[in-house]
């Protein structure tokens, strides 16, 4: 599936947030947006999945525009997975992943034989199918966030986006979420907090910065010690793994100048 958004930008409460922003994910793609806090990442992606309107613009999934098909249409082709995950009441693990069977059910429709065993195909793909009858809020974070991948897998949509999904999770439980939508073959646009893992898993790499696109290309050619300078205003030396060529960042702090003057 592709997606395009063309010359999107949003207007907040008088604030020009996302400025004429143009971006693709094309087929088989796990395309990344970084950039600093504020600088207009969710907007983009509540955007796309149609949480808000733009003032310009117009996005497309598969060449069709997406403000022109009726909502539950598109939340047939496109799920979300987000940071948090709170909710009001107590669910279990398998009446939240029974959610994401929603857009394909008519009003007041019952759960089917179809759609539990369609539920039950996503948990095992997550390796959660013995966590069903759990209460979700007994979750830790790492297996909350594979439970919101097996709600989006039993949407069957084929285009995934992720808005920081790895935020307050430990390294172990980051990669082993990332790894998993990796492996799904899915097209993805995932907003990442951690420029390592945006190194690491994505094909393409965004960089937004007040509003606008500034950087846009594979992780090697973007995640560059003069644009982490320029856009997050740090200092770092970046490295390659000597088998696999992955980039490595390293940040300097401040304190660490006099060392590096020194050297």
């Amino acid at each position: 599936m592709n997606m395009i958004a063309n010359n999107i930008s949003v207007i907040l409460n008088g604030n020009h947030i996302l400025k004429g922003i143009t971006s693709k994910v094309h087929k088989g793609e796990f395309v990344g947006l970084i950039g600093p806090n504020g600088s207009g990442k969710s907007t983009l992606l509540k955007t796309i999945y149609r949480a808000i309107k733009p003032k310009a613009g117009w996005i497309t999934l598969d060449e069709k525009k997406i403000f022109d098909i009726p909502l539950k249409e598109t939340a047939k082709q496109m799920a979300v997975v987000r940071q948090f995950n709170n909710f009001n009441f107590d669910f279990s693990v398998e009446e939240i992943v029974m959610m994401g069977r929603a857009p394909h059910k008519k009003m007041l429709e019952l759960d089917n034989v179809k759609d539990y065993e369609i539920v039950y195909e996503a948990l095992k793909k997550v390796d959660m199918q013995d966590y069903a009858k759990r209460s979700f809020s007994t979750l830790s974070g790492g297996e909350k966030q594979r439970i919101m991948v097996a709600r989006a897998l039993a949407q069957k949509a084929k285009f995934l986006i992720l808005d920081e999904p790895t935020n307050h999770l430990d390294i172990k439980y980051q990669l082993q979420l990332l790894d998993l939508i990796k492996s799904l073959g899915l097209e993805v646009f995932a907003a990442l907090h951690d420029l390592n893992l945006a190194a690491m898993y994505c094909n393409r790499i965004y960089v937004i910065k007040e509003g606008k696109i500034v950087a846009e290309g594979k992780p090697k050619e973007v995640i560059t010690e003069k644009l982490l300078k320029e856009v997050f205003e740090v200092n770092a030396e970046i490295r390659q793994h000597s088998l696999t060529g992955q980039l490595n960042i390293i940040y300097l702090p401040k304190h660490y100048e006099n060392i590096l003057k020194q050297n």
